[in-house]
């Protein structure tokens, strides 16, 4: 996430893959900063990520709250309000 850091202000995405253990892919996907009101503080910052289609959203969900232990994070499903075009 120091890709969207002091460094790269500006940058709004990046295209990003998420690998196995054994580093095959998992899933790639589209992390996306969003420029939404309330973000100016660096605690509480919110990303989106955007994953090609519905079958893969609930188990990187799963990955992404398996690896979240001890961290101050909030993993929302959104699928269900965003909808594709």
């Amino acid at each position: 996430m120091r890709l969207f850091g002091k460094e790269f202000p500006d940058r709004a995405a990046l295209m990003t893959s998420f690998l196995t253990p054994k580093g095959r892919l998992m899933f790639d996907a589209f992390v996306v900063k969003p420029r939404l009101a309330g973000q100016q503080n660096e605690g509480e910052v919110e990303y989106w990520i955007d994953v090609d289609s519905e079958s893969d959203a609930i188990p990187l969900l799963k990955h992404l709250k398996k690896y979240a232990i001890r961290k101050n994070l909030i993993i929302n499903d959104l699928s269900h309000i965003i909808k594709a075009f």
